[in-house]
């Protein structure tokens, strides 16, 4: 009887919750954090997964459709999102609006022209941007569900100061470091930021696409340049295995660091519930010490 009761107690519990879908990482734990126990969050974008190319199985639409709403970063970064809304029923919100994108000067081969003009995607590197993506999540929430809405901003209060304290952290960081460059042997996703804090970067590809490849003429000059610098390490992107990398600290005896870009986690990572902040703090001693 005790064990019936328990049952019917937890499933009206659940039953009473907001049910929210996410696309990437940046989106759910935001999601997650401002929500807390009134809120249910699942994540569609599955560890191991690349977020651009990302197409949603027919059983991803019905298990969204059963939600109360479908939250995702912006077009830029979700480039199949717009087919996604003509197939599914729930409203989808991109908790990006407010912020303008910065572009993204790209070369590229096939193009008489030299070069192309793209938007980049990844502002929630940039703490400070992501307070306003926190924000936009908070604000939906309370639309959605009003009866909470003093829960959800009162959450936003607290992890917005905790979002400034990380931005306060780095900058103090970085005035302590010795060299300003970071040397990125990846697909760079750090231009916001770099911008917000005031440092240089090298990236050994010309754009952020996954399917990018580096040539041989283009990696001596990377070589060279990371023999000259004088630093003593160079950064390479999570959840890949970077043959680039090796072979740069194997050329010029360079340390490799990892810098998590956060628009992936491995199912570990989702099963010790690693955040937002804890990856980024993460990052910022990786900075600290690769840029000594």
């Amino acid at each position: 009887m005790k064990k019936i009761i328990l049952f019917l107690l937890l499933s009206m519990a659940a039953y009473g919750k907001l049910e929210v879908a996410t696309t990437i990482f940046p989106v759910y734990d935001a999601a997650r954090v401002i929500g807390g126990d009134r809120v249910e969050v699942s994540l569609l974008v599955t560890p191991g997964v690349e977020p651009h190319s990302f197409e949603p199985s027919p059983r991803d639409i019905a298990r969204i459709n059963k939600s109360d709403v479908f939250l995702y970063l912006n077009e830029e970064m979700e480039t199949w999102i717009e087919k996604f809304r003509r197939n599914v029923e729930v409203e989808t919100v991109s908790t990006s609006q407010g912020i303008p994108l910065m572009s993204m000067e790209e070369d590229d081969d096939h193009s008489h022209e030299g070069h192309h003009h793209h938007l980049d995607p990844h502002i929630w590197l940039d703490p400070l941007l992501y307070i306003k993506v926190v924000e936009n999540i908070t604000q939906e929430l309370e639309r959605r569900d009003p009866e909470n809405a003093h829960y959800y901003r009162e959450n936003f209060k607290i992890y917005s100061r905790e979002l400034e304290k990380l931005s306060e952290d780095i900058v103090e960081t970085l005035e302590g470091s010795t060299h300003k460059q970071i040397i990125y042997a990846g697909h760079f996703s750090f231009g916001y930021f770099t911008r917000r804090y005031g440092l240089d970067y090298i990236s050994v590809y010309k754009n952020l696409s996954p399917n990018a490849e580096i040539s041989p003429k283009d990696l001596k000059k990377v070589i060279e340049v990371v023999a000259a610098s004088g630093q003593r390490y160079i950064f390479q992107e999570a959840l890949v295995n970077s043959k680039t990398a090796k072979l740069i600290s194997n050329e010029t005896g360079v340390e490799v660091l990892m810098l998590h870009q956060l628009g992936g986690v491995t199912r570990d990572d989702l099963k010790r519930k690693k955040s937002y902040l804890i990856i980024m703090r993460e990052n910022l001693e990786n900075l600290r010490k690769g840029l000594e």
